[in-house]
């Protein structure tokens, strides 16, 4: 993604001059996700396991993402979260997943704790090369006229996972929230378009040194490397 694409869109954001953004940060990307973009609305019902939506706020259904819960209720302080993307979502080679999720979901992840499977039933295992959080990664304008801001949950694959695979997310020993609610989770996948010449099958955010940064909107990017952002839909989980 190249700065002229980032500021098209950089009006629409909240910019936090402590922090330091990688330089595939959604800064337009996830801005434009028409699920968040049109405003988490106030009252919705959602099964907390997959189930019928009946009021989820989202224009099209097909952006609806499958998920499991094993328990789904507030304050619980060992559940496991299973974020499913289908196949026909993943259109290109995947090197990072992205969980943005609002800033009042106050459940916790364990970052040590986090496996991703891919293929027919999530069989094969990708090894996660590391994962941090970045709070208040982006914000948006919601139809109140206020910014809501979201926190991104990245996640590094050593290798990258092929296009038209099916990708499981596994989070275990999450604490949840002490409040329930529903809470809209973001889906993001980031495509690297310039692979290592000398490791072209490793991932482009295996090392943690490696990853882009920008720390305001107008610094050049530090990683020259082309990468390119995928929304792909949002999980919708109820925490009873």
């Amino acid at each position: 993604m190249v700065l002229s694409q980032l500021s098209q869109l950089s009006k629409r954001l909240v910019k936090f001059p402590s922090l330091r953004f990688p330089s595939w940060r959604l800064f337009s990307s996830l801005a434009a996700l028409g699920v968040l973009s049109a405003g988490i609305p106030a009252a919705t019902f959602a099964q907390s396991n997959p189930g019928l939506v009946i009021f989820s706020g989202v224009g099209n259904r097909s952006n609806i993402l499958n998920y499991h819960l094993k328990d789904g209720r507030r304050n619980v302080r060992d559940d496991r979260y299973r974020l499913r993307i289908p196949a026909n979502k993943v259109d290109n080679g995947v090197s990072r997943l992205i969980v943005s999720y609002p800033d009042y979901y106050e459940g916790r992840f364990r970052l040590d704790r986090i496996e991703v499977g891919y293929g027919e039933r999530y069989r094969n295992k990708v090894e996660v090369a590391y994962a941090d959080i970045q709070e208040e990664c982006y914000a948006i304008e919601n139809q109140r006229g206020r910014r809501d801001l979201y926190h991104c949950l990245n996640i590094s694959l050593e290798t990258p996972i092929e296009p038209e695979t099916p990708i499981e997310i596994k989070l275990s020993q999450v604490r949840n929230p002490w409040q329930g609610g529903t809470f809209y989770f973001g889906a993001h996948a980031v495509t690297c378009l310039d692979r290592d010449r000398e490791q072209p099958d490793s991932s482009c955010f295996s090392d943690p040194e490696n990853s882009p940064t920008v720390g305001r909107l107008d610094t050049p990017f530090r990683d020259p490397r082309r990468i390119q952002i995928a929304d792909i839909g949002v999980w919708i989980l109820t925490i009873d």
